[in-house]
């Protein structure tokens, strides 16, 4: 047979294969008779090679035709994201130098036909997004050139068939939103080029074969939404989930409160009957501390260090369910860039005169006032107001500078949005707040120079690098892709002089301390500043447990005698009773208002030399507290 009968058989093949997707042969000629013209045809060696009617507009909604088979050197077959409906003709399977198979994104039902296990040269076969029912035919097994394999959002079923281990290429694999069920394949170790296992929800059953922990090149591993045997991660899994990190999502990442239950976990931060219990405790304490009853106020120390060891544990425990909340929402496609963040090795803080570290830290405290403005000024105007602000991620790096590859489209080519639903903050906040700040107060003079010394003491006079949070800003995200563009803002507009990324790769059951990024920020000439990137429910957790810190961190009773937590004012007699004292003190003031008034008639020479000096003096402070208790009465009354 000749090469130009051949290419009039390919011509009038394609005709009707045409015609069956519902087009119209102007459509695809535009009045020509060269076929090698006609729309999404490549025709090489004197046969049509390729087809590519993908996302045609108006969409295909015919069906493919049987004759698609008589295209024995067709190599390309690309029909994505149209209508199409009807079955996969077993034809197919003569064609048996097809390499890309892409019948994705239509309304395809029936079987997937065993015939396509005739397509020996396939490298990429998407049958994604359609309706398709029945199962996996064992031929799959004769791919031996097939890298990937799209299955998933369909209704297949079945198990999968032990001959998909035999695909020495296979690269990929997504079968996830359909009806397998099963045991997996316990050969699936035998795909070393595997880099991607995505077979989420679906109804696998039983164990997880351990051969798959041999696979080196895997990069990810998401089974969730189904029902293996284990509860927790098995011992064998534990080096490929820390290599993984958010890529390795399985339903055993879920502890009893995990996702649909973690909202609960987040509410119960506050446990208020335990408050409750330390602030009566608390009250006991002091009692017996003020009637000297040593034996009283030991006991009841001691219970209250037990009470914040276990609500330490708690938290920690807590925090690992409320981070999986933040991992998982979304599969972790938000969250996976923070465990990317690399850590910077921190510098000293500037020098200070000193000779001593009292001296010096009393300079370094007069330097943070003086630079607390300026600090909170760029952190503003820097950071939080053009990330508020911002339309969309492309803006928000262009913004910045940031390289916007990572961030403007997923792993499948869609456009990531600047909000998430997902992840909005869920008090009321205005939609757009992607962050929120919150600077630290002024740090004493007593706390920030016992962390002097202690920091002297540990790590020697040469080797401390010194107060570096005596300016201080915590920023607050529910959305992790934000904190990670936050994060990669404020490297492009400071110097950083540390970082350290205290988000775990690896699944914990507790914390001991609430995971962030911690950075160290040049303000400039050398003077450092602490930036905290944080979680919001995290941030929560983080202040519950400083109260418990500072019960376990006791040494003696007297150190924690001041209340952990506020005590609301609920009972009337208790406010009517604070309110009557302080109009007794602001009739005390009056009092002393008449004295002034007697001297200034001369009857107040019994005073004395100097009389006049201290009445003064004891008008202003007379003045102050007027005004601070008609605050205090104010606030009592309302």
């Amino acid at each position: 047979m000749s090469a130009n009968t051949s290419l009039a058989q390919d011509k009038a093949t394609v005709l009707k294969v045409w015609a069956a997707v519902g087009g119209t042969k102007q459509a695809l000629t535009n009045g020509s008779d060269d076929v090698s013209s006609w729309k999404g045809i490549t025709v090489w060696n004197g046969r049509v090679t390729n087809i590519d009617w993908h996302e045609s507009k108006p969409p295909l909604s015919g069906v493919i035709s049987k004759e698609i088979g008589k295209l024995s050197e067709l190599t390309w077959l690309g029909l994505w994201d149209n209508a199409l409906s009807g079955e996969i003709p077993k034809e197919i399977g003569n064609c048996k130098k097809l390499l890309m198979c892409f019948l994705n994104g239509n309304n395809l039902t029936g079987v997937i036909p065993k015939e396509i296990g005739n397509c020996t040269a396939l490298t990429q076969l998407r049958l994604d997004q359609n309706e398709l029912s029945g199962v996996l035919p064992s031929t799959i097994g004769n791919l031996k050139s097939v890298t990937q394999i799209c299955l998933f959002n369909n209704q297949l079923s079945g198990s999968l068939p032990p001959s998909i281990c035999d695909l020495p290429n296979l690269q990929a694999i997504f079968t996830y939103n359909n009806n397998f069920s099963g045991s997996l394949p316990p050969a699936l170790g035998n795909l070393s080029n595997l880099t991607t296992i995505q077979i989420g929800d679906n109804l696998h059953t039983g164990s997880l074969p351990t051969s798959i922990t041999t696979l080196k090149k895997l990069t990810e591993f998401k089974i969730m939404g189904n029902d293996f045997s284990h509860t927790k991660i098995p011992a064998a899994f534990e080096e490929m989930h820390w290599r993984l990190g958010a890529d390795f999502v399985t339903d055993w990442n879920k502890n009893e409160l995990y996702l649909n239950d973690a909202k609960k976990a987040i509410d119960s931060i506050k446990d208020m009957e335990v408050r409750g219990k330390v602030t009566s405790l608390q009250e006991d304490l002091f009692n017996h501390v003020k009637n000297r009853d040593t034996a009283k106020a030991d006991k009841v120390f001691k219970e209250l260090k037990e009470i914040a060891k276990k609500q330490t544990e708690r938290l920690g425990s807590t925090t690992a369910t409320v981070l999986n909340y933040y991992r998982f929402r979304d599969n972790g496609h938000r969250y996976r860039e923070i465990e990317r963040i690399e850590e910077i090795p921190a510098v000293k803080q500037m020098a200070v005169l000193g000779e001593t570290a009292a001296e010096r830290v009393k300079v370094l405290l007069a330097k943070a006032n003086w630079k607390e403005t300026e600090f909170q000024k760029r952190m503003m105007n820097e950071i939080v107001d053009p990330m508020n602000q911002a339309s969309s991620i492309r803006d928000l790096c262009e913004t910045y500078g940031i390289d916007s590859s990572s961030y403007v489209y997923d792993k499948f080519g869609n456009t990531v949005e600047l909000i998430d639903p997902l992840f909005a903050f869920g008090d009321g906040t205005a939609s757009n707040v992607l962050v929120k700040e919150r600077f630290g107060p002024p740090k004493g003079y007593q706390r920030a120079l016992a962390k002097e010394e202690e920091g002297i003491t540990k790590s020697g006079a040469d080797k401390w690098i010194g107060l570096r949070d005596l300016n201080r800003v915590t920023f607050e995200f529910e959305d992790p892709l934000m904190l990670t563009l936050a994060c990669n803002a404020l490297m492009k507009k400071f110097k950083v002089s540390g970082l350290k990324n205290k988000f775990e790769n690896v699944h914990v059951e507790t914390y001991d301390q609430p995971p962030d990024i911690h950075m160290n920020l040049d303000l400039g000439k050398g003077w450092l500043v602490e930036v905290q990137l944080m979680f919001a429910s995290v941030l929560t957790i983080k202040k519950e447990l400083h109260k418990f810190y500072d019960v376990v961190r006791a040494e003696k009773p007297r150190a924690i005698l001041s209340p952990l937590f506020k005590v609301a004012q609920t009972n009337e007699a208790v406010k009517d009773e604070e309110i009557e004292r302080m109009r007794k003190m602001m009739e005390s003031a009056e009092v002393a208002h008449k004295m002034n008034h007697r001297r200034e008639s001369g009857t107040a020479s019994a005073w004395g030399e100097g009389a006049g000096e201290r009445i003064k003096e004891l008008e202003t402070k007379v003045e102050k507290l007027e005004s601070k208790i008609s605050r205090s009465i104010e606030v009592l009354e309302e």
